[in-house]
């Protein structure tokens, strides 16, 4: 049984077996047996969990509790000839906004103020509909 407060929801122990989990098709149900077996409540059973997700993936392969969370990737991940090639990519990503943004502010805002149409007064914006 959970603690109170505790985010994972009560699920018989009975439930946490292989027999249950492949026979199971209610697949709110699966994922709160999922969560349960994730937190170790009931003990760690790291084939059990994934048998489960498994299960899970076969009835919804898009299932929100299947996402798995990613780290940040860092130049470690990556050979050396990769890294190079994003770092390269970066920098001329870097120049060619720079360039951009040099461009902008030598050209004038707005030269064809007479075209526009007139500013709304504020009180527009708290008119009752």
């Amino acid at each position: 049984m959970s603690a109170p407060g505790s985010s994972c929801v009560s699920v018989p122990v009975d439930h946490l077996d292989y027999s249950f989990i492949q026979s199971c098709s209610d697949l709110r149900y699966l994922e709160k047996i999922l969560r349960v077996l994730r937190s170790g409540l009931e003990g760690f059973y790291p084939h059990l969990i994934e048998f489960c997700e498994r299960h899970i993936e076969k009835l919804d392969p898009k299932c929100r509790v299947l996402r798995k969370e990613n780290r940040a990737a860092t130049a470690s991940c990556f050979s050396t000839e990769e890294w190079r090639n994003i770092s390269e990519d970066l920098q001329m990503w870097e120049r060619s906004i720079r360039s951009d943004e040099v461009e902008l502010k030598r050209s004038p805002i707005s030269s064809d103020t007479e075209n526009l149409p007139p500013v709304r007064p504020h009180t527009a914006l708290f008119r009752k509909h």
